[in-house]
């Protein structure tokens, strides 16, 4: 199902409630198509928006660091910090945290 001209990766509705997930890795989260994505998600009303990125990423110089602090400086760059939230999913146990 498109969305404002965009599909997500996950999208329930149940009822009145409505819950669009957006499925990033370490590359892909930060992206252009990713902030056009959630901008597009974002404007759908009574519907919660999440981005699911992993916990750590392994950044240029080799260091692993929190993709969540990243993510969250960058929905308020986008002006989504209010309309987005963040949940971190661990691929080795595949448990997502909200």
């Amino acid at each position: 199902t498109s969305v404002n001209g965009h599909t997500p990766d996950i999208m329930a509705i149940k009822g009145n409630q409505c819950f669009i997930l957006e499925v990033e890795d370490c590359v892909t989260y930060v992206d252009q198509h990713t902030r056009e994505q959630l901008t597009a998600f974002a404007q759908v009303s009574r519907c919660q928006v999440y981005v699911v990125i992993p916990p750590v990423c392994i950044g240029p110089d080799g260091n692993e660091s929190s993709a969540e602090p990243h993510m969250l400086f960058n929905l308020g760059v986008w002006k989504l910090a209010y309309k987005v939230r963040v949940a971190l999913c661990d691929p080795h146990s595949g448990t997502v945290t909200y």
